[in-house]
């Protein structure tokens, strides 16, 4: 008997041992920012982004053909960058995504174009990634929604929480969102805030990484917060997640020319899950 309780004691330590190892972890930063290209001096902003280099993914909206290759040139001082950029939003309007490809590689990517409402703004950017640490996937996507019409952007915003709950929420693949979303929040007092952020959250299929100091993101007499990053999974709860305004100081939108209008905001998001 003593024999073969030493077995199950043996046995019960190798199963535990096992089951305990299959917990992966992954561990990402991730920016977004309005660079108001054409408006913005690109070295203002190259500087901006090199003096965050813990960012390792940024998603980048209001660029155009220059930005993209200065950016790029910056970025490669500190990894190996590769960028994925959008189609849509004119030629200072465009939607881009700049990786570290020696922590992440993109599996899949895709322009949403029937959230572009007659193709009169910019179609949210999306791309599947791996994490090549921990062999993870989920999807980054990067938004810049209506600004000038609120019934479009409304409707936008419930698209997005559509996409987010066939997408993520049923495939349970992890979706990072973020860019310049137009949503109008009063930094004071966030209830006081556009509708269409009301519409992505709904159900809670995305949550909103709320920054520990709230500031707005945009320099106007608004004082209003456009610049958001969310989170789409089905257990938020297994995340550690936190967010930050840079830049928080009034000086900042004194230098118009220089600087872009909007802030930018970026986030880290830690997740731990069980893994084969």
């Amino acid at each position: 008997m003593k024999f073969l309780a030493k077995l199950l004691i043996i046995y019960l330590v190798n199963f535990l041992s096992i089951f305990a190892g299959n917990t992966c972890e992954y561990n990402i930063n991730v920016g977004g920012f309005n660079i108001e290209s054409g408006q913005s001096d690109i070295k203002i902003i190259t500087k901006q982004i090199s003096e965050n280099s813990n960012i390792k993914i940024w998603g980048i909206v209001e660029s155009n053909n220059k930005s993209l290759n200065e950016i790029l040139k910056v970025l490669r001082k500190t990894g190996d960058y590769k960028v994925i950029a959008g189609t849509t939003g004119g030629a200072n309007g465009k939607m881009q995504i700049f990786y570290d490809s020696s922590l992440f590689e993109p599996i899949y990517q895709t322009e949403l174009h029937y959230i572009n409402y007659k193709n009169r703004v910019r179609s949210p950017l999306v791309v599947k990634f791996l994490d090549l640490k921990s062999h993870a996937d989920f999807y980054l996507m990067v938004n810049h929604l209506y600004r000038s019409n609120d019934t479009y952007r409304h409707k936008q915003a419930e698209l997005l929480n559509l996409w987010g709950k066939n997408i993520g929420i049923k495939d349970n693949i992890p979706v990072i969102a973020l860019g310049d979303y137009n949503f109008d929040m009063y930094y004071k007092d966030i209830d006081k805030r556009d509708k269409g952020f009301d519409n992505l959250v709904q159900d809670g299929v995305f949550h909103w990484i709320k920054p520990n100091i709230l500031y707005p993101t945009q320099c106007s007499r608004y004082k209003s917060i456009l610049d958001f990053v969310f989170i789409s999974a089905n257990n938020p709860a297994n995340f550690q997640i936190n967010s930050e305004i840079l830049y928080k100081n009034d000086q900042y939108c004194s230098y118009r020319g220089y600087y872009s209008d909007h802030r930018p905001v970026v986030a880290n998001i830690n997740y731990r899950y069980k893994c084969q």
